[in-house]
């Protein structure tokens, strides 16, 4: 059976990443203990150095082996079930905000709603630099190692995008670049997209004024704004819907949706069913799959 809580556990950003720092890199080993269904507000690359077991992302089981690497978003739900001999990882924490226009479309175009996860393999040849991380991360107040450590990110992470072939599905728009503006308004969103947000409010976050921003925004990510906002609540949704036991109405106000009408119908149109039926469809697929890999 699928482990599932009724909430999941939440990790803060202010708790594990100093204010200013966009990227921090941490040694972990897990024991046999299971750790159990949480999320985080800030994005996460978790490399797994060594030993086995299952890593639950959304409802979906992985193995955990020596060399693999996932990529977490704010709106993904995990879990982590080590085998006997636990597990070792490195875990590197970043902001979106540094990246450069193709990381930024490569890694979370690729692995929009319905594409799945992105998973990396064979990452073993660069367990050195997250090494190098880690040392850096030591010295995180000093601003050449923050400059380092940012250096690091954008080579790990381009070599984690051709190990998960993400980078052949892109067509142009990698290399198109973003608005300045708009690159920080889609890290805002990211953040805050299950707060109350207004067009204004996030113009002023972008230092843009409400009529240019919007413009901006369409031509540049190819969606309105309340279009991308319903997109990212309605995926937090079906990670709520697949990894946990709330309740769908319970679903729709941690997802920032205001009333239940207006969350089905934005849910409907993200995933094509009902959120009742596609929690029903997707849990008998990972169930499925569950008894596939023996767990």
């Amino acid at each position: 059976m699928v482990m599932r809580q009724l909430i999941p556990k939440r990790l803060a950003s202010v708790a594990y990443m100093p204010p200013n720092v966009d990227v921090i890199v941490e040694h972990e080993s897990l024991g046999r203990q299971a750790e159990g269904l949480h999320w985080h507000d800030f994005h996460k690359v978790v490399y797994i150095a060594g030993g086995s077991g299952i890593h639950l992302m959304n409802g979906v089981p992985y193995e955990i082996r020596p060399g693999v690497a996932f990529l977490l978003a704010p709106s993904d739900f995990h879990a982590w079930l080590p085998s006997s001999e636990g597990c070792v990882m490195y875990n590197i924490l970043f902001s979106p905000r540094i990246l450069s226009p193709y990381l930024d479309a490569a890694l979370f175009d690729a692995g929009g709603p319905g594409q799945g996860a992105l998973v990396a393999h064979d990452m073993a040849p660069l367990e050195s630099i997250m090494q190098a991380m880690v040392r850096e991360s030591d010295h995180i107040a000093r601003p050449d190692a923050q400059l380092s450590l940012s250096c690091l990110l954008q080579h790990v992470l381009v070599e984690f995008i051709r190990r998960a072939d993400a980078a052949d599905s892109l067509g142009s728009k990698a290399v198109t670049g973003l608005h300045e503006g708009v690159r920080w308004a889609l890290a805002y969103m990211d953040q805050h997209y299950r707060d109350p947000l207004t067009l204004k409010q996030v113009a002023d976050e972008a230092r843009l004024s409400p009529n240019y921003f919007s413009q901006l925004f369409h031509e540049f990510v190819g969606v309105t704004f309340q279009e991308h906002l319903q997109v990212l609540r309605a995926r937090f949704a079906g990670s709520l819907l697949r990894a946990t036991e709330m309740s769908i109405t319970d679903i729709c106000h941690a997802s920032g949706f205001r009333a239940l009408s207006h969350f089905e119908r934005a849910f409907k149109a993200q995933y094509g069913m009902s959120p009742r039926a596609w929690r029903r469809e997707v849990r008998h697929s990972d169930e499925i799959a569950l008894r596939g890999i023996g767990v």
